[in-house]
């Protein structure tokens, strides 16, 4: 046997190494239970969570405004109009 062919040559060229490493790293994945589903799972929990937190500020925001009899709207909806409207201002301040 030559010292680079055959064998060797395969286990040393780019077609061999290539697929060995992802092998390992799809066993190790396996192992700690940390595949790609998961991740997309676990990011996907944390958006509902904080959609969760959004919609419970804004009904907040509106439990107040109708229990007070207060219009939601004014005729601006930005910061630096005198008459802005009661849920922009109760937007800034429950987002802080």
């Amino acid at each position: 046997m030559q010292k680079y062919s055959g064998l060797i040559k395969h286990a040393l060229s780019q077609s061999h190494v290539i697929p060995t490493k992802n092998y390992l790293s799809y066993k190790q994945r396996e192992e700690t239970g940390s595949s790609v589903i998961k991740k997309l799972d676990s990011g996907r929990a944390i958006q509902i969570r904080k959609n969760c937190d959004r919609l419970i500020k804004i009904s907040s925001t509106l439990h107040v405004l109708a229990r007070q009899m207060i219009s939601f709207r004014g005729h601006e909806e930005n910061e630096e109009y005198v008459n802005s409207t009661h849920f922009w201002k109760n937007q800034l301040a429950l987002s802080k």
